[in-house]
């Protein structure tokens, strides 16, 4: 999970704007039919959802309204539910149940607070699995984010103090 977007700004505010974006550090395409979030929101891509090697797939309440709104080709969805405005945590899990990426955000305390209802995302700054972590996530310096893209805050990892650039989703050998 590398970006959270769950209290869009004005219009977008009814939460139809709302989106989780994963993203595929490894080298390989990663056939993620059968995987679902089980927290937080519920989806399960169907069979044949591939995302490939360094892309960032979007997942939307309103996949026309995101494809529309920020400009992207391909975003999955709809998921039932909508991301809680007060923090939750979100997880995604491969088949077998195996947790793959998890974070339990906040919107107060040491969590950023413009991505509550001010217009910035929730940007994980890392490509590690770190991002259960409030300190690796900050305000996206655009206003939606950046969905399908590297992230506006991301820093490398070699300048993260003690961060191993590893696979995001290292828990699967496939992603």
């Amino acid at each position: 999970i590398n970006e959270i977007h769950y209290n869009p700004l004005g219009p977008a505010a009814r939460g139809d704007l709302e989106f989780v974006e994963i993203h595929n550090l490894g080298g390989l395409t990663v056939d993620l039919g059968g995987w679902w979030f089980g927290e937080g929101i519920t989806y399960a891509f169907p069979k044949g959802t591939t995302i490939g090697p360094r892309e960032y797939l979007v997942l939307s309440r309103d996949p026309e309204g995101a494809r529309s709104a920020y400009g992207l080709q391909r975003v999955e969805g709809p998921y039932e539910g909508r991301l809680d405005n007060d923090g939750e945590i979100v997880s995604l899990l491969d088949p077998a149940g195996h947790m793959v990426s998890r974070v339990h955000y906040g919107d107060s305390g040491e969590w950023p607070s413009l991505p509550d209802g001010f217009g910035p995302s929730l940007e994980f700054t890392g490509e590690d699995t770190g991002n259960d972590l409030h300190s690796r996530w900050a305000a996206s310096l655009a206003i939606g984010g950046t969905p399908g893209k590297r992230n506006s805050t991301y820093a490398p990892p070699e300048s993260l103090s003690g961060a191993a650039g590893t696979d995001l989703l290292s828990a699967t050998s496939t992603f």
